[in-house]
């Protein structure tokens, strides 16, 4: 069986880290590759022993190993954990004589790199998104300062030397194209099916009865634009009744007053914390789910997770424009509304779209559906991507 070491800088305790590592980890277990992975865990997690053990049971039955590593903060923390995720790559790959280093995002991809050096074998470098741009466009880094032309050349080198490259947007794909051959390999951010999927229980504690449901899953601020996703809630609640519900860790109380600030009355809207195995409940009662994300540059090599988890569950998508592959099928295979704009038209637009979706909800959901599989389905379309890339690196 052959050995895989997989690097993570999500750790395996974090949503995120289940539904977008471990998921396509045990797709992959079940191909026959063997897995070691290193994770980095937040202090906040870790602490968490109960958390911890059940995750590690869960890990050992599907026959991965995992070493969980201690994420540390600060430029300081981030050379001991580029240190600490180097030697742990390279000794779980002496250990198991693994013939490939598979690194998700950067500073992994750095890791496993180093690693490479003192055992050998080939790299799979997974591209989430051009970091240095995205700290750029949120105003975090300026393009000429050091932080940002050190992280774009370690970019560059990482992705002229991989063996293997997998970015998330045909977007993304095209731009580093002309970097590299042989080509990136396109995997969008698919969902569990299985965990995600239309029918099962549905959540009815403390909702609203006969009203649409306005769904949104996931932090706010940054790069998911609470105002604006507040003001689309403001009219869909003018347009048909339609409750908001936020599914984040936010703070409630934060919420109803950024709600009033927008004019938005706060017994419209409730915000509640959901562990990842509970989201499916809520998005089975959503009318409609929404992500407004900032339409910078760098946000068309992303695939945002919820948009699939969405349209897994059966809900149609109000997203904006500027954002991953999303133009290429929200409103052309007839899924949901896709914004040009955050002005009143484009919003109005979108509230609109709410309030007819409860009358077209059995085709609607169909296509939902149908778009779900064919484009972000975990087995069919990640795993069966990452297997090809993978016996095509000699991993089989």
């Amino acid at each position: 069986m052959t050995t895989v070491v997989y690097v993570s800088y999500t750790g395996a305790l974090e949503p995120l880290g289940q539904s977008q590592v471990i998921a396509y980890l045990r797709g992959l277990t079940r191909r026959g590759v063997r897995f070691v992975l290193v994770t980095f865990e937040k202090p906040t997690d870790l602490a968490r022993p109960l958390a911890r053990e059940q995750r590690g049971r869960e890990l050992q039955a599907a026959g991965i190993a995992w070493q969980p590593l201690l994420y540390r903060s600060g430029l300081a923390g981030k050379l001991r954990n580029l240190a600490a995720g180097s030697y742990a790559a390279w000794r779980a790959a002496r250990r198991e004589n693994a013939v490939l280093f598979h690194a998700r995002s950067h500073m992994a991809a750095a890791m496993a790199a180093l690693a490479r050096l003192l055992h050998g074998g080939r790299l799979v470098f997974d591209l989430r998104g051009e970091i240095a741009d995205e700290y750029a466009d949120i105003g975090h880094w300026t393009r000429g300062g050091w932080r940002y032309r050190a992280t774009r050349a370690l970019e560059r080198c990482l992705v002229e030397r991989a063996d293997g490259l997998v970015v998330l947007s045909e977007r993304l794909a095209a731009r580093v194209g002309r970097r590299r051959r042989p080509p990136a390999v396109v995997i969008p951010c698919c969902v569990d099916r299985e965990v995600f999927r239309p029918d099962g229980p549905v959540a009815a504690d403390g909702l609203p009865e006969g009203r649409p449901l306005l769904v949104y899953a996931g932090s706010v601020g940054t790069w998911y634009l609470l105002p604006e996703m507040l003001a689309l809630a403001r009219l869909a609640a003018r347009e048909c009744g339609a409750h908001f519900l936020l599914l984040s860790r936010a703070d409630p109380a934060a919420i109803a007053d950024a709600a009033a600030g927008a004019g938005l009355d706060p017994a419209h809207v409730t915000c509640r914390a959901a562990d990842y195995a509970d989201v499916p409940r809520y998005l089975r009662r959503a009318t409609a789910g929404v992500a407004f994300i900032r339409p910078v540059p760098s946000k068309t090599g992303s695939s945002p997770t919820k948009i699939a988890e969405y349209l897994a569950c059966g809900v149609p998508v109000i997203a904006n424009a500027g954002v991953g592959d999303l133009e290429d099928f929200v409103e052309a295979e007839g899924v949901g509304v896709l914004v040009r704009d955050f002005g009143q038209e484009e919003l109005a637009r979108a509230a609109r779209f709410v309030a007819e979706s409860v009358h077209d909800r059995a085709a609607l959901r169909r296509r939902c559906l149908e778009v779900a599989a064919r484009r972000f389905d975990l087995i069919e379309v990640g795993v069966a991507r990452y297997g090809r890339l993978y016996e095509e690196l000699g991993a089989r």
